[in-house]
């Protein structure tokens, strides 16, 4: 365990320097419709967090829209 499993090997070393690998040169800059469809998936901050940070706004943003629309259509049934 007194060996340094990180110290150069020349054995590997000399392996590893008989390949030799082209990279091929391309271009970084990303178009212009690339940037806009990057633009339009990336993700947003959703503006009603701080809405939903306790219990009871939770409950009540379900239940409002229930309750409403259920106003809404006895409404609809007296009217006719």
């Amino acid at each position: 365990m007194k060996k340094n499993p990180y110290d150069p090997n020349e054995h590997l070393k000399s392996k590893l320097d008989q390949y030799k690998v082209d990279i091929p040169e391309f271009e970084m800059k990303r178009s212009r419709t690339d940037r806009w469809v990057h633009y339009l998936a990336s993700p947003t901050k959703n503006p009603f967090d701080p809405l939903f940070d306790t219990m009871r706004t939770w409950t009540l943003a379900k239940v409002i829209p229930v309750v409403l629309s259920a106003g809404v259509a006895c409404l609809q049934a007296f009217l006719m």
